[in-house]
Formats: structure tokens, sequence, C-alpha cells
């Protein structure tokens, strides 16, 4: 149930060579290459930034690009993406995002679908998360219009149902199952997917404050949902009330265990509540929950639980041990919060005060301003801060 963004590929900056030499290109389609060709060496550039996840930069030179250009779809497309930054927590902006995929798809409707079907692929996840349903749903129309693969047929079809529960038109049939106060939940769609209506509001905003009511009550319409438990501990932790996320998340492993008891132990709750125990300083009972998740299956795929275990490394002690592979981390995704304040970290636990100073600073000037999370960490990132900075004035260095 939740999407899964990829940094674009630099043989999109290729798009336009590609289509150049397939016999028949229409006359519309070339007319919009030729457009976009424009300050070619920008939107390379900008493709370039995006693939090493430099988001900011990127969304510097497309700016740079549809300036020049304002009829390059190439540019307002690229400008969407680095707005939204595939792999970001959080996106630099989304209504800027939703704005430059919007002047996009306007440049090419009509004239190249294959262009404006990757624009409404971008689009329509911003749209979903950012609580305009209604528009996510008509994209989707659109997108299984098109739609060949049985499996992206499912997977839309699925989507157009989940909405169609949020908004409350679904269409019940005999199959549907609902709880005693006539709450439905599930299946939708192909995929036959468990959910309520309340748990499809909480997937489809960004607001921490309105996921945390969503999911309380989805967790209340559904108690044997995981989910619903893990999302509202993830959204109360999200908004610094670390103590208040614990419940929820040890209910989400309890309820996947009754769920799934040859697969006992539910990851992403152990992960956030490892998170939890660092914030609040409780070292032990995050040593026990990192002994937890380093030894539950493919683990080691899920970037936060090993940056929130090298965090606990850090903590006591050990940041000689974890710096060359957070160093290398850093370099693979430079715009990274959680990852550059690990690595601040342990340059400062290593008294390596200028070198935590700057990257504790990248960080915050990462911190985009749709941002919650971060902003709730932000008045104790900037105690740490000043703290470092004497330990840098101790040490007579620049």
């Amino acid at each position: 149930m939740t999407y899964h963004l990829r940094v674009m590929s630099a043989a999109a900056g290729r798009f336009v060579l590609a289509f150049l030499l397939i016999p028949g290109f229409s006359i519309a389609a070339s007319a919009r290459a030729q457009s976009a060709e424009t300050g070619p060496d920008l939107l390379a550039r900008g493709n370039a930034a995006l693939e090493a996840r430099r988001y900011r930069e990127a969304v510097k030179l497309f700016e740079q690009a549809a300036a020049e250009r304002r009829d390059s779809a190439d540019a307002f497309y690229g400008l969407g993406r680095s707005y939204w930054g595939p792999d970001r927590l959080y996106p630099i902006s989304a209504r800027r995002a939703l704005e430059a995929f919007s002047r996009a798809r306007a440049l090419v409707e009509g004239k190249d679908i294959a262009f404006e079907t990757k624009v409404l692929e971008a689009q329509v996840v911003v749209y979903l998360r950012s609580e305009r349903v209604s528009e996510a749903r008509a994209i989707y129309v659109t997108l299984l219009e098109r739609e060949t693969r049985p499996e992206r047929i499912a997977y839309m079809k699925t989507q157009i149902g989940e909405i169609d529960l949020e908004l409350g038109v679904f269409p019940a049939d005999e199959l549907t199952i609902k709880n005693a106060q006539g709450d439905i939940l599930g299946p939708i769609g192909p995929n036959q997917m468990r959910t309520t209506r309340y748990f499809e509001k909480g997937r489809h905003t960004r607001d921490l404050a309105q996921e945390e009511k969503w999911y309380r009550l989805a967790s209340i319409a559904d108690p044997m949902m995981y989910q619903a438990h893990n999302n509202l501990g993830m959204a109360l932790a999200q908004q610094g009330r670390y103590e208040d996320a614990l419940l929820p998340l040890r209910r989400a492993d309890t309820v996947w265990k009754m769920s799934y008891p040859k697969f006992p132990l539910y990851r992403r709750a152990h992960v956030w509540l490892l998170f939890c125990y660092l914030e609040l300083g409780r070292l032990d009972d995050a040593r026990a929950e990192w002994e937890i998740v380093r030894n539950i299956k493919e683990a080691d795929e899920d970037q936060l639980a090993w940056i929130f275990g090298a965090r606990l490394r850090i903590e006591v002690g050990q940041g000689a041990g974890v710096l060359p592979t957070l160093e290398s981390a850093a370099r693979e995704n430079p715009e990274h919060i959680e990852l550059l304040y690990a690595l601040a970290s342990a340059y400062a636990q290593l008294a390596r005060f200028p070198e935590a100073v700057r990257t504790l600073q990248e960080a915050m000037a990462a911190i985009p301003e749709e941002c919650p999370y971060f902003r709730a960490r932000e008045p104790r990132w900037r105690r740490q801060l000043e703290a470092w900075n004497q330990g840098v004035s101790a040490s007579g260095e620049k």
C-alpha cells in the first residue's frame, strides 16, 4: 500500500534522441522534441543531478531551463521530479511539483501520448499524497485506458477502488467485509486489499496531525490491521511524541505475530521502536530493538534500519566503526537528512567537530518547508550545532 519512487534514469536525458531515431516519428512529437533541445546542457545537467539525488541543484537547473524555454516539456517534467524528490522522506514542495507537472502535461497533451503518460504517472503520486484524490482518480482512469499489462491494470483498478472507498462511493457487494459499525474492511479491487476509509485518508495526506487522527480511527475500525497501528506509531514518532508512539508500534508487532505466526517479527515496527528509544536516550531498549532488527530477514535492505543502527553504535562510542559506511552512503545520497545527521553525529563522537558542524548544517539546509518531521527535531539539532561549534573553537580549527 505504499509507493516506491525511484530516481530518474539518465536515459530520460536521451529521450529526444531515441524518438528521433524511430521510423515514422510524428511531426507533432518532432516539434516537441525540437523545442526541448533548447538548453540541452541544462537538461542533461539537471537529469544528472536527479540521478545523483542532488535535488536542490536539479531544481535550480530545471528552473533555469524552463525559464529559457517555456515550451520545453522536458524542463517542466524534470522540475516536477526535482521538487517531489524521489527517495526523499519528504518532498521539497508538492505544490510546486504539481504546478510543474501540470505545465509539462499541457505542453504535450494530445501530441505525445508516451511522454504525457510518463508525466501523468509522476503527477498521480503527488495528487494521492496531497489529499487530492479525486484528481488522482481521474488520472488513473486515463492511464487505465492506455495500459495493457495485466499487473498494472490490476494495480490501477485497485487504486481506483481504494479512492472510491475514501470518497464513500465504493460499490459494496456480497464479498465485502464490514465491521459491526458498518465500516468496509475490504477486499478492495483486483488485488483484494484489506483497508478502510480511514486508512486511505491517512495514506493520502502529509499532515502528521491528520495522519494521527485517521490511523487511530483505522486501528479502531480494524484492530487486526497491523499497518494501521504501525502508521499511527510512525505519525506520533514523527511529531516528536516518542513515548506516545511506543504502544501502537508494539501493538503493530503483536497483531503481525497473530497474522503471520511463521514470521513473528514485524520489521517496520521494530525499526521505529529503535528510533524512538534513540530519541528518548533509552540506549538499553534501543540496543534490544537493534538486536531484533538486525536478525530479521532483509533488514539490510531497509535504509532507515541501518541508519538508526549506526546511530546506536555512535551513541555507545563506536563511531569509528560506522564512519566509512556513512561517508560512502552520504556521497551516494547527499540530501538524505537522516543519513547526514547520523554522519554528523559520528564526526562529533570522534571529536571531528568542523566536519560535524558542516554536515549537520548541510542536513538542516536540506529540510524542506513542508516537513514537520524534521522541523520537530530542529531545536535539538540547533543545540547540538552550538555545542559542536564550541568544540571547533576549543580546538582552534575552522
